[in-house]
C-alpha cells in the first residue's frame, strides 16, 4: 500500500486470528467450563475490561519503506521487533520525503536534500566507508523495515499514532495498518474504533469546558483597585456591609441595583463542540 510520495507498507503475514484469542482467553477457565458469553461478548469483555493478554498471541508482521524521522517516532514503540535496511553494508538508493506543503519553499528542500546527496556520493567515491558516509544524509532520507508485533501492542500503538497529536506522517502509516489488519480481526478493530471515537469526543468535550470557564472567569466583575481602567468606574459594595473591602464583591449601579453578569455558553457551546466534531471527521 502507497503511503507519502515514495514510502509503503505491506503485511507479509500473521499468525492468529480472532479465534486464537477466544481460546487463549477461555483456557483460564477450564476446557470443562461451559462458556457463559458468546465469542463476540467474551472479546468485548477483554477489551474494554484491559484483559488483553489473549490478544498478544496474534502477531502480524509488516514490511515498512518510511521516511528516517518517521522510523524513530516508531522505534519508540519498543514492543515491536525490528530489523532495517543498514547503510553500512548497502548504498542509499536516494530516495527522500518532500512534504506536500510545508514553510520552507519546496525547491529550496529539494536543494538542500541534492546536496547532503552529492557530498555522501563524494564521499563514497573518495573511499570513505558507508557508515562514515552516511552521517551527512538527512532525516527525510527513506529506510526500510520488517517488523513484527503482536495485537494488544499494535492497538496500543494505533491510539496513540492515530491521535490528532500526532505528526500527520505517522498517522498515514499507523491508518494503513489498521486497514490491513481489519479483516483478520475485524471485531477488535470495531470495538478499538468505538473507543477511539468516545475518547475523542471526551477530551474535546473537556477542552470546550475548560475554554468556557476560562471566559467565565473573565467576566467576573474586580475591584477598582485590581482594574484601574474599568470603564464608568462602578462603585462596589460587599454582601454583608456597606462598607467597601476586598473580597468577595458584587457591582451595583447608581441606583443600587445589582448587576449580575451572564454568559452566553449555551449558544457558544454547541458551536464550538459542532466545529470540534466536523475537525474529528478528518481521522
Amino acid at each position: 500500500m502507497r503511503i507519502l510520495d515514495k514510502g509503503y507498507i505491506e503485511l507479509l503475514d500473521h499468525m492468529g486470528d480472532e479465534d486464537t484469542i477466544i481460546s487463549a482467553a477461555r483456557v483460564s477457565v477450564g476446557a470443562k467450563a461451559k462458556a457463559k458469553r458468546s465469542n463476540a461478548e467474551l472479546l468485548k469483555f477483554l477489551f474494554e475490561s484491559g484483559h488483553t493478554s489473549p490478544f498478544e498471541h496474534v502477531h502480524f508482521r509488516f514490511r515498512v519503506k518510511a521516511p528516517i524521522f518517521v522510523l524513530r517516532q516508531w522505534m519508540r514503540h519498543r514492543t515491536f521487533n525490528y530489523s532495517e535496511l543498514s547503510m553500512r553494508y548497502t548504498k542509499s538508493d536516494g530516495d527522500f520525503y518532500v512534504p506536500k506543503s510545508m514553510e520552507v519553499p519546496t525547491n529550496i528542500y529539494r536543494d538542500y536534500m541534492k546536496l547532503g546527496l552529492s557530498v555522501y556520493n563524494y564521499a563514497l567515491d573518495r573511499g570513505i566507508p558507508r557508515e562514515q558516509a552516511r552521517v551527512v544524509l538527512p532525516q527525510s532520507m527513506y529506510s526500510e523495515v520488517i517488523m513484527t508485533v503482536d495485537l494488544n501492542n499494535l492497538i496500543k500503538f494505533l491510539a496513540q499514532r492515530e491521535a490528532p497529536e500526532a505528526q500527520k506522517e505517522i498517522q498515514q502509516y499507523a491508518a494503513a495498518m489498521k486497514f490491513l489488519i481489519r479483516p483478520i480481526v475485524p471485531n477488535v478493530i470495531e470495538l478499538y474504533e468505538e473507543k477511539r471515537w468516545e475518547d475523542l469526543e471526551l477530551k474535546y468535550h473537556k477542552e470546550i469546558l475548560k475554554k468556557h470557564s476560562k471566559e467565565e472567569q473573565s467576566l467576573k466583575p474586580q475591584s477598582i483597585s485590581e482594574s484601574p481602567e474599568q470603564p464608568c468606574q462602578r462603585e462596589y459594595k460587599s454582601l454583608e456591609s456597606d462598607e467597601e473591602e476586598v473580597g468577595t464583591l458584587e457591582p451595583i449601579d447608581d441606583e443600587g441595583n445589582a448587576l449580575w453578569y451572564t454568559s452566553p455558553l449555551s449558544k457558544d457551546l454547541v458551536n464550538d463542540y459542532l466545529e470540534i466534531l466536523e475537525s474529528c471527521l478528518e481521522y
